[in-house]
């Protein structure tokens, strides 16, 4: 997504920033596959969103540090993992790897691996 132009502007629901701050890669992983999605961050601290965690989470991304987030993962994607976790009894290897298929299958693309992969079950 990143190479096709998408920027997403975090804070303001999406709406431009009078502060914005610089373009970053982050790692979305996503329940249609793993992206390196551009972001813009606002830094103009309104309503305490200058930290990038509150806007993630306002985003519906789970960022998985609490500083200077590089990867995130989607609620969907976390819901989705929890009921296919007690349903089907899928590990969070497997998990990722079909993820992982569904950005690329061909192989001739290198998905980001995500060595820090933080699941919280709801």
């Amino acid at each position: 997504l990143c190479k096709v132009g998408l920027c997403v502007q975090l804070g303001h629901d999406g709406l431009c920033c009078p502060h914005p701050g610089k373009s970053r890669n982050i790692t979305v992983i996503d329940t249609n596959g793993i992206h390196v999605v551009s972001v813009i961050l606002c830094e103009c601290g309104i309503m305490g969103a200058s930290c990038p965690v509150i806007q993630f989470l306002r985003h519906r991304w789970w960022p998985t540090t609490m500083v200077q987030p590089r990867t995130a993962i989607t609620l969907n994607t976390l819901q989705q993992f929890r009921t296919l976790v007690l349903q089907a009894k899928l590990n969070m290897y497997d998990y990722y790897q079909s993820l992982a298929r569904l950005t690329d299958n061909t192989g001739t693309y290198k998905v980001p691996v995500c060595v820090l992969f933080i699941l919280i079950c709801f």
